[in-house]
């Protein structure tokens, strides 16, 4: 258990793994999220930024979108605790950097 998990009180040694793509897009649509609301303007900027990202390339903008509306449903069942717990627990440690 990682000391995140630890200090969020969100281990859960049967929940699921995101790929590398889908921590990184579970993270940034948590901290965009973060305030409560989620504009469509907010959204449609992520879907930009992630399509310019190195590890989205051969991603069309239909896929991430999908990919985003899973993230949402589940930000919406766990909470952003649990959605960035998820991510957390499989990023790579280059993309944990301080």
């Amino acid at each position: 258990m990682s000391l995140l998990n630890k200090v969020l009180g969100v281990y859960n040694p049967n929940r699921m793994a995101f790929s590398q793509q889908e921590a990184i897009a579970a993270i940034a649509i948590s901290a965009i999220a973060s305030d409560g609301y989620l504009l469509d303007q907010e959204t449609e900027r992520l879907i930009v930024l992630l399509t310019q990202m190195e590890m989205f390339k051969g991603y069309s903008e239909k896929q991430i979108t999908n990919m985003l509306d899973r993230l949402l449903n589940l930000l919406s069942e766990k909470g952003i605790s649990n959605l960035v717990a998820i991510a957390n627990d499989v990023l790579h440690p280059e993309y944990k950097e301080i």
